[in-house]
């Protein structure tokens, strides 16, 4: 399983789907408590099975059907 764990770092990330589409085999993302305002492009990453992301500043939910195997959102 790959994992990526970004949470609770107050960070004000600016996450592009370039830089995520290269972890083509990224199963599980954890982005809470930071201070993203949007969902990066994700639809490379094909393998995502659970994104986090609660406590944020997301205003729009906007990309997310091509996360065929999201089960955790």
């Amino acid at each position: 399983m790959s994992t990526n764990r970004l949470e609770s770092r107050s960070y004000t990330i600016y996450l592009q789907g370039e830089e995520l589409a290269l972890c083509r085999s990224l199963s599980v993302l954890y982005l809470y408590d930071n201070k993203v305002e949007r969902i990066p492009d994700l639809s490379q990453n094909y393998c995502l099975t659970h994104l986090y992301l609660q406590n944020n500043q997301i205003t729009e939910m906007a990309n997310l059907n091509p996360l065929r195997k999201l089960t955790k959102l």
